[in-house]
């Protein structure tokens, strides 16, 4: 069984995607090991895909919340990164990675959805259809195969690729989110209350599902366990190379709000079928 890094932490989000982007630019360029990331936010932010307009969250709310805005180097839409846990795979075909949009998406997928089961969580594929009325947020637009609990997303995902090698990363949303997503979404024409009831009909959280408060930590741990059951791995707690870290930090100098933006080796087949 081949052997993973696994590196846990809590940063910013500047922070965060940096070493995402570090790690999948080195990665391709065989000077980092495939990777399983599992990570917290502070401050509280939103992430934007990286072809959205930065127009998504409303700036004065994201300010009065204290949420940062940063950019991924991914694609899809806005999620909200607050009492959520993410995870971020970062592994090429020389790793066992498919080489194939749709089929690394659902083998991760796979990885995801043991891991919940381990929690008592029950979940299904997503296989309705879109609500017109919904802005260009990730967790009230689900797409085909994501995964859901009674058609209610809680888990989203986005992928970015630089050459063979994937980076596919998501937020599972383990605390309620609803009063901030109505805060920062709800569109100029459509009632308060209203809004509010169209999320309660979309999206959920673990601790909702559960009935009971769950830390990240143990959320992380059923990743973990779901991830070396689906890709058939084991994972051993790495740390962070010097390499990454400068990587990184340099990303973060040059806009820190736009270190997802990509390299001229990097695209994103996800950008059409699947994204945040």
């Amino acid at each position: 069984m081949n052997t993973w890094r696994l590196i846990e932490g809590n940063g910013s989000a500047a922070m965060n995607m940096a070493l995402d982007r570090a790690i999948l630019q080195l990665a391709a360029n065989g000077e980092s090991p495939p990777t399983l990331r599992l990570y917290t936010w502070t401050p509280s932010a939103v992430s934007l895909g990286y072809f959205q307009r930065k127009s998504g969250p409303r700036p004065e709310v994201c300010k009065r919340l204290g949420l940062d805005i940063v950019r991924r180097p991914s694609g899809g839409r806005a999620v909200l990164h607050k009492g959520d846990l993410t995870y971020a795979v970062i592994a090429g075909s020389s790793d066992g990675m498919p080489y194939q949009t749709d089929r690394a998406y659902h083998l991760i997928g796979k990885g995801l959805l043991l891991g919940l089961r381990t929690l008592g969580i029950r979940v299904d594929s997503f296989n309705g259809t879109r609500d017109a009325l919904i802005p260009d947020v990730c967790f009230l637009r689900p797409v085909a195969g994501e995964i859901v609990y009674h058609g209610k997303k809680f888990v989203g995902n986005a992928q970015a690729w630089s050459g063979r090698t994937l980076l596919q990363h998501g937020s599972i949303a383990i605390e309620p989110q609803t009063d901030y997503l109505a805060d920062l979404f709800r569109p100029e024409d459509c009632p308060g209350d209203q809004f509010r009831q169209a999320l309660s009909s979309k999206v959920t959280a673990i601790n909702e599902i559960l009935g009971r408060p769950v830390s990240p930590a143990l959320v992380g741990e059923a990743v973990r366990l779901g991830m070396s059951e689906a890709l058939g791995v084991k994972f051993e707690k790495g740390e962070l190379t010097p390499e990454e870290m400068a990587v990184a930090r340099e990303l973060i100098s040059q806009s820190p709000d736009q270190v997802g933006a990509r390299t001229r080796r990097t695209f994103f087949p996800s950008d059409r079928p699947h994204g945040w």
